[in-house]
């Protein structure tokens, strides 16, 4: 959530280029980090015991229920990636192509499309965080069945929002709750498929 806020300040003050450089840079140390810092005790004649004690047939495991749930974790993700590449276009066409101001309490925040694209991204990632704790709560209480159909109802009702949304604020909020509900797709769908 943070990256997208800060890869969006970045591309609107510096330039795409830096927020790519800066992106790699931050991969890379990620990368040395983990070389460096993470030690693991792996046996690999332990853990091929271990996966030879559970190994089942696939044709054992793939049963009709359990191949109609991984299709739709599948269509799922391409649902939930498939307007990223133009969302800055999106976010553009609601500002008009221009700069906007938006005042809050005690403070304004003025930026372009780039700008307002991490934001709106941010919201999007922070709907998904606060999912994954309610619909958790939910699951607990709740068949996934049951709780499957309206949550794709109201994943489906916050992306026809932002396509209706007249400014940037309330495309912000409708991919907020677009994010919200399809968030909580993927662990319905993975305890539906625990319990099949």
């Amino acid at each position: 959530m943070l990256g997208y806020i800060i890869g969006g300040f970045v591309a609107e003050k510096f330039g795409y280029t830096t927020a790519f450089v800066s992106c790699g840079a931050v991969y890379a140390l990620s990368g040395i980090m983990v070389m460096f810092m993470v030690k693991e005790d792996f046996n690999r004649k332990v853990e091929a015991k271990k996966l030879a004690a559970v190994k089942k047939p696939f044709r054992q495991l793939l049963t009709p229920a359990v191949a109609g749930i991984m299709l739709m974790v599948a269509l799922m993700g391409i649902a939930r990636r498939i307007d990223e590449p133009f969302l800055t276009e999106l976010v553009s066409d609601v500002m008009k192509g221009g700069t906007e101001v938006i005042d809050f309490f005690f403070f304004s925040i003025e930026g372009s499309s780039v700008f307002f694209t991490g934001i709106v991204s941010a919201a999007a990632a922070l709907g998904g965080i606060f999912s994954g704790v309610a619909v958790g709560w939910l699951c607990d209480r709740m068949l996934p069945r049951k709780l499957l159909i309206p949550v794709l109802i109201c994943s489906a009702l916050g992306v026809v929002a932002q396509l209706f949304a007249p400014g940037v604020i309330s495309l912000t909020v409708a991919r907020f709750f677009a994010s919200f509900a399809a968030g909580g797709i993927l662990p319905i769908l993975q305890l539906m498929l625990t319990q099949s």
